[in-house]
């Protein structure tokens, strides 16, 4: 994403943002994370160390028990459509 190091926060309940992964690098990942299940969740990138946020919120997630997911960033800082910070959720199992 070319921003430095990253944390991915669950951003669902405004007053109570959960940071799920802290300083996560290029080409890195987490271990497994647990959420909650429900709908419209929403998940926000920011840069460590930081309040800059890092591409556009995803929004409208909706987290069902018993299932995996995975959360990637992709794109590039200072980038144009299509190429600029986003991240995509799919379902893993």
């Amino acid at each position: 994403i070319g921003v430095g190091n990253l944390n991915l926060v669950n951003t669902t309940t405004a007053t109570a943002v959960d940071t799920l992964v802290k300083n996560i690098s290029y080409k890195g990942h987490s271990q497994f994370q647990k959420v909650n299940a429900g709908t419209a969740q929403k998940f926000q990138l920011y840069a460590t160390g930081s309040t800059t946020k890092v591409g556009t919120e995803i929004t409208g997630v909706t987290i069902s028990a018993n299932r995996i997911y995975t959360l990637y960033a992709r794109g590039r800082n200072g980038a144009v459509a299509p190429y600029v910070p986003a991240l995509s959720s799919m379902v893993t199992r």
